[in-house]
């Protein structure tokens, strides 16, 4: 068979096929099953395929039936039924007596497992721990950077550097968030971890005074102009006033300027009037105003020209200003990146733990460095039969570790299977490499003389008709209408969404159509924020009551699902439903804890007994009190007066003057005293969480009070904790797009289609320039603004565009094949440009390409 490609759309069988390709190879010779590796990307994903093949060894040793067995068969056509059936209880049995060998793990679990293996070879301490806290990793490490600041003089200069940056730029001086930020950067990605590591500190600090001095001479030349126009207006007798438009036209613009310290926006913003005074210098004023010869001439002979000349210098200088503002935005983080990579040796070496990352980097530069095949031998490896699913979530650095491993299989005729689907990959911020899967591997094998076998897998067996019809039509559209707005390398949207990549048979033709619903919703004019809770309380409302009427059809709650983009979303819908009261649902990441309004009372009466005594603690608690325990309909008041800690206040008479007696009690006590006298609802579900995460850290250490405020203000996994509601099964789930892969449901919600698929101004994007200074240095950190666009770094940023434009359309199509009979998309109809809504909408206005499928606006 050699290696075969399994190219699986959504709802193809995928893991019906991966099944029978195990069941094949030990069926026909039992002793196999502990020879063949199964690897794929989630414990749920792994769980599934055991718990699947397991259950047909079952059924097929029982002698009941089996939708695989005429497969089986077929792949297996000198053995009889009986004998089939017979095999099936040897390796069941098998199985269950040696179920360590059943192999069948994630890629990470796979890898710890070698890296221990391998642990003398890779230099490991015998006894070391994987991490997969990376927030606690990151906070560490950011502390002990910190530590070393005033005894390591250079840390300490940049540090200072930093700080003194974001102070002129108008920032919060508190540089710890901007350092655990980086530290993550340095964790997650290798490709950042070997920038840090090569981090010239001298050559940094030369391309930083580059970049303040042509900062500096850009914005003191247009100052200057603008000044020098001032001036002369000043001294002719004028003022701003005194011209067309007044601050709105071209005079305000050249005073503007002439006040403007550091900003793009003033220096770029040239409105209408300004322009039509560029053309015309008669547009500096009025039609009555041009009768003043006096008034003409000095517009003519100095405001004009002083006007153009900032104009033009500003155009010339455009790429170049853009480009330093937009680096000296992280570039001292930069700087410190190399020693965050220095204490993040040190933490992993005293503490003898490494970040899950670090187990593949790890084994990607042993086998590099040394022979691959010598490495897996000394691993004792006996696989002889390799299947990957989910192919296209792998990163490049997991392929090249694996890929010794599949080159010897192939080599001694054995069989290696790597299924995936393009379309599906949306892991690529953890490393997956769609390109790997469309012709990555393909390419690269061919210099070991091994073509793969490409296999389609185009039948759904999920969805209805009318969802399977509308996908078909729409996804090739949508890519179509992507890639046009990408003038290069965007071949990758015809490789990944071609129409006979996209296009699916259905299961049944007979079958029932199914039902789609787009519904976008108006909203009154006002500010931004205002307008987006308008139309996402009218999706609520709606959804709401397409619930009950999914009920009265027959459905239950189980059947249904809501998919969002982000936590947050996750979050408001959790609020909406938990605040309606009528549909329950379960939640993973929604309803945390840390947010609740009655644990922070809790946690603010636990602050004063332990002997703070901010008046700000008094206030919120009162605030609480007054409006009888309840969660708070108003903003707390932004001037805390003196009048909250009186001694006529409910927390004096409660908790300052019990303060003492409390204060010796056991945790625990603390806890149900203060239930008791705030008339909590002890079945409450976020005051019963709180009460699990106390006891937990009771058990664990002790009682405490004033440690367990410590703990928990300063452990990040307190705030992740979250209620779910209710605990059984029929609920309606909100999950993230991203849990969302692999599974199935048959009522599908998206009721916030509305998120951006270009790159977000708050992620870091590393890049790199030919141009001048920058290109001394390999990478350099930026936010990922379009402004980028204007710049020396536009190569790169329009490179993560395309890439971050084919993951939302991904994303896209993974929450648009979740449902088996209905879907249901709601979004605002008023759109960004870079919105999905907008995707949507561009699609649907060519209804003529849709299929003559259902879409409602």
């Amino acid at each position: 068979m050699g290696l075969i490609l399994y190219k699986s759309s959504a709802g193809s069988g995928k893991t019906f096929t991966l099944v029978n390709r195990f069941l094949t190879k030990v069926l026909d010779k039992p002793w196999l099953f502990s020879r063949i590796l199964a690897i794929t990307f989630t414990n749920k994903a792994a769980e599934e395929l055991k718990t699947r093949i397991i259950k047909e060894l079952d059924t097929l040793s029982k002698g009941l039936p089996s939708a695989q067995l005429d497969i089986l068969l077929e792949n297996l056509p000198s053995s009889r039924e009986d004998q089939l059936r017979n095999n099936a209880g040897i390796v069941l049995m098998k199985l269950l007596h040696d179920y360590s060998s059943f192999s069948v793990s994630t890629i990470d679990s796979y890898f710890q497992k070698l890296s221990r293996t391998l642990a003398k070879e890779l230099l490991l301490p015998i006894r070391y721990e994987i991490e997969l806290d990376t927030e606690s990793i990151c906070k560490n490490i950011t502390e002990l950077l910190l530590e070393d600041a005033g005894k390591d003089a250079s840390l300490t200069k940049w540090l200072e550097d930093l700080l003194l940056h974001r102070i002129d730029s108008g920032k919060s001086w508190n540089i710890r968030s901007e350092l655990n930020k980086m530290a993550k950067e340095v964790l997650n990605k290798d490709t950042v971890r070997e920038i840090a590591a090569m981090t010239n500190p001298a050559l940094l600090e030369v391309l930083i005074k580059w970049i303040k001095s042509n900062k500096r001479e850009i914005e003191m030349h247009l100052r200057k102009t603008g000044k020098d126009a001032m001036a002369q207006i000043h001294s002719n007798g004028y003022e701003v006033n005194t011209f067309f438009y007044k601050q709105r036209g071209p005079a305000g613009y050249l005073q503007k300027i002439s006040d403007n310290k550091s900003s793009l926006d003033q220096f770029e913003k040239i409105n209408t009037y300004t322009l039509k005074a560029l053309d015309d210098p008669d547009a500096f004023l009025s039609k009555d105003q041009r009768k003043d010869q006096r008034l003409l001439s000095f517009v003519h002979d100095i405001l004009h020209p002083l006007l153009k000349e900032a104009t033009d210098y500003f155009e010339t200088h455009k790429v170049k200003y853009i480009s330093v503002l937009e680096a000296s935005k992280l570039i001292y983080q930069s700087g410190i990146s190399g020693t965050l990579d220095a204490k993040m040796k040190e933490y992993r070496e005293k503490h003898q733990l490494f970040h899950l990352s670090d187990t593949t980097r790890m084994l990607s530069m042993s086998i590099a460095e040394q022979d691959a095949p010598f490495i897996y031998e000394k691993s004792g490896n006996t696989f002889l039969h390799i299947f990957i699913d989910e192919f296209q979530d792998t990163a490049t650095v997991q392929w090249n570790i694996l890929k010794p491993l599949i080159l010897n299989s192939l080599s001694t005729g054995n069989d290696v299977l790597l299924v995936g689907d393009a379309k599906q990959s949306i892991y690529r911020w953890r490393g997956g490499n769609m390109q790997l899967i469309l012709d990555g591997i393909s390419n690269e094998l061919k210099r070991y003389g091994i073509k793969p076998t490409v296999k389609n897998l185009d039948t759904n067996w999920r969805s209805k008709r009318e969802i399977v019809a509308f996908n078909n039509a729409f996804f090739p559209l949508a890519a179509t209408l992507l890639r046009d707005t990408f003038e290069s390398g965007n071949e990758i949207f015809d490789l990944a969404y071609a129409s006979k990549e996209v296009h699916q048979h259905i299961k049944n033709k007979e079958a029932d159509e199914g039902y789609l619903c787009f519904k976008f919703f108006k909203t009154e004019k006002g500010e931004e924020q205002e307008e987006e809770q308008h139309w996402k309380m009218q999706a609520l409302e709606t959804m709401s009551v397409n619930i009950k009427e999914l009920l009265e059809k027959g459905y239950t709650y189980g059947d249904i699902v809501i998919l969002v983009r982000t936590n947050k979303d996750e979050n408001e819908i959790a609020d909406f439903l938990f605040e309606k009261g009528e549909h329950p649902f379960i939640s993973g990441n929604s309803l945390l804890i840390s947010t609740n309004t009655k644990i922070n009372v809790l946690l603010n009466c636990m602050r004063l007994i332990a002997g703070s005594d901010e008046p700000l603690l008094h206030a919120e608690i009162n605030h609480f009190v007054d409006q009888d325990i309840n969660y708070l309909k108003e903003p707390l008041p932004f001037n805390v007066r003196s009048s909250e800690t009186k001694n006529n206040s409910w927390v004096h008479r409660h908790i300052i003057k019990e303060k003492e007696k409390l204060s010796t009690l056991p945790l625990q006590f603390i806890f149900l005293h203060l239930l008791d006298i705030t008339k909590m609802d002890v079945t409450d579900p976020f005051i019963q969480k709180f009460g699990d995460l106390l006891q937990d850290y009771a058990g664990s250490r002790n009682s405490n009070l004033s440690g367990f405020l410590q703990w928990y203000d300063e452990h990040v996994t307190t705030r992740k904790w979250s209620v779910e509601l209710p605990d059984g099964g029929n609920a309606i789930r909100i999950i993230t797009i991203h849990r969302s892969k692999g599974l199935e449901f048959p009522v599908v919600f998206i009721p916030f289609m509305n998120w951006e698929y270009t790159p977000s101004a708050r992620s870091m994007l590393w890049a790199h320039s030919d141009e001048e200074e920058f290109s001394n240095h390999s990478k350099i950190p930026l936010y990922a603004t379009g402004k980028l666009e204007e710049s020396y770094f536009k190569e790169d940023y329009i490179k993560e565009s395309l890439e971050t434009a084919i993951d939302n359309l991904n994303l896209i199509y993974v929450a648009f094949t979740r449902p088996k009979d209905q879907l249901y998309v709601f979004g605002p109809a008023k759109t960004k440009e870079n919105q999905v809504g907008k995707l949507l909408f561009a699609s649907f206005s060519q209804k003529s390409r849709m299929g003559g499928t259902i879409c409602s606006y």
